[in-house]
């Protein structure tokens, strides 16, 4: 059990996949729980990487960098850590058809945590280009979705996020629908980011560039991504 003044993971702690099947190890991970690009569960790739940093002892447990992270925080509240479901999809609005697809979802007593787990991989297609893409399928209700998302998570600011990958908002969306399906006050959207000489500069800077555009927007916002 990790024990201090922000952190308890139960002692019954235990991580499954979406159909309730309990992951013992990173060879498990990877049979119960693949990731849905199937090329990113390899040596280097995020989604292996992230099994493997759950799983550094026998049992599985959160990595030193993911508490030092949230206890950072002067927001975050005390937690009391359950349970883990590996990518979790999870829904945040009325619209049929796509989900949020977490890679990690974490339930606390206190607090949802969503962990998306990067290595050089984007952020998916950027808003610009699911808005093309909508355009060719006239059926799509993405253009009503992303509006509806925008106006969610950024009500005071302008619709300007045409670079920024769609999944650093439908992600935020849904650990925040997450935490209110729960009963929970607190949801939280965590980017794990594995580095390695496999991967490419140039799409690292550019996933911070994401990131860094979709922080400070988030920062209008005050403390409302950490306690909604």
């Amino acid at each position: 059990m990790v024990n201090n003044e922000n952190w308890l993971v139960a002692p019954d702690f235990a991580l499954f996949n979406k159909s309730g099947k309990i992951i013992t190890s990173v060879d498990e991970w990877g049979r119960l729980a693949p990731p849905k690009i199937p090329k990113h569960w390899k040596d280097s790739r995020s989604a292996k990487e992230l099994a493997r940093c759950w799983f550094r002892n026998r049992t599985p447990s959160p990595p030193t960098e993911l508490v030092e992270v949230l206890r950072s925080n002067p927001g975050m509240p005390p937690l009391h850590l359950e349970r883990g479901v590996a990518e979790y999809q999870s829904s945040f609005d009325t619209f049929q058809g796509e989900r949020s697809n977490i890679d990690l979802m974490l339930y606390a007593r206190s607090a949802i945590i969503a962990i998306e787990a990067k290595a050089d991989e984007p952020f998916a297609a950027t808003v610009k280009k699911k808005l093309e893409e909508a355009h060719r399928r006239p059926r799509t209700n993405f253009p009503m979705r992303l509006s509806a998302l925008v106006d969610a998570l950024f009500p005071a600011l302008p619709n300007t996020l045409d670079d920024m990958g769609y999944q650093l908002l439908s992600g935020t969306a849904g650990v925040i629908a997450e935490a209110g399906r729960e009963g929970v006050d607190c949801a939280v959207f965590v980017v794990h980011e594995f580095q390695s000489r496999m991967c490419s500069q140039k799409r690292l800077a550019v996933n911070q560039e994401q990131l860094t555009t979709f922080a400070n927007c988030v920062g209008v916002m005050g403390e409302r991504l950490w306690c909604k």
